[in-house]
């Protein structure tokens, strides 16, 4: 998850801070494909209570009815970084051994989490159920309603979706998906015979994700200082 801020909070508390454009540098995609209008980004100092200062890039994005009243959504990629000089300088027993504001306390507690769930699974949330019988024509693409039963509280709300096993009579087109509600996947029947998908049939599993960097966008000292930055793990 990346840090949004409102463009309203940027104008009226940040001014002195110059927007950087994203244009063809920086493409984001929300659910059904449909593009997420972020007006560009800005390099900004965050500091919390017992924690050192983090330069970091923040998106701006327009003005809804929600970011006007919640104008800032810290992601994991700045959390795991908090964690990481926490660790370094306090040990792994950090939480116990310094005062965190509360919202802090909790969503370390939630990555820790994440991270044991993910060391024993080898990186995987879940399965995705079929959530009824569905039937693949030749050479047919179908969105199939899928289900999961992921229950551990994360702070990363978004997984890939990428075949169960490679020898299942379908393909699966690789996505982005809600683990609060995973929706549709997208399955293909490349074979010569008619697939037959029974409701509860595993169709997919849902992987953990991370966007490192990129050196095929502009300049590839641009890329690397501004895509460092941000972890895909979640676009919320």
């Amino acid at each position: 998850m990346v840090i949004v801020l409102s463009e309203v909070f940027w104008r009226k508390h940040l001014p002195t801070l110059s927007l950087k454009p994203i244009g063809d540098f920086l493409k984001t995609e929300g659910f059904g494909i449909f593009s997420v209008p972020y007006l560009g980004y800005i390099h900004v100092t965050i500091s919390f209570a017992g924690v050192d200062e983090q330069t970091c890039s923040v998106l701006i994005a327009p003005d809804t009815p929600y970011n006007q009243k919640v104008p800032l959504l810290v992601g994991t990629n700045l959390l795991r970084v908090l964690e990481e000089d926490l660790q370094h300088r306090l040990g792994v027993q950090f939480p116990q051994r310094c005062s965190l504001p509360s919202s802090l306390d909790v969503r370390f507690h939630y990555l820790s989490l994440r991270e044991r769930h993910l060391r024993k699974s080898g990186g995987t949330y879940d399965v995705v159920k079929s959530c009824s019988h569905v039937v693949l024509k030749l050479g047919e693409v179908k969105f199939v309603p899928g289900c999961s039963k992921f229950t551990v509280h994360i702070a990363s709300k978004i997984a890939l979706a990428e075949a169960a096993r490679s020898d299942l009579p379908f393909c699966v087109t690789h996505g982005f998906v809600s683990l609060a509600d995973v929706g549709s996947v997208e399955l293909c029947n490349p074979t010569d015979t008619v697939v037959n998908i029974q409701s509860g049939s595993v169709i997919c599993e849902l992987h953990d994700n991370t966007l490192e960097e990129s050196a095929s966008l502009g300049s590839e000292e641009d890329n690397s200082e501004f895509l460092s930055q941000f972890d895909l793990d979640h676009l919320d």
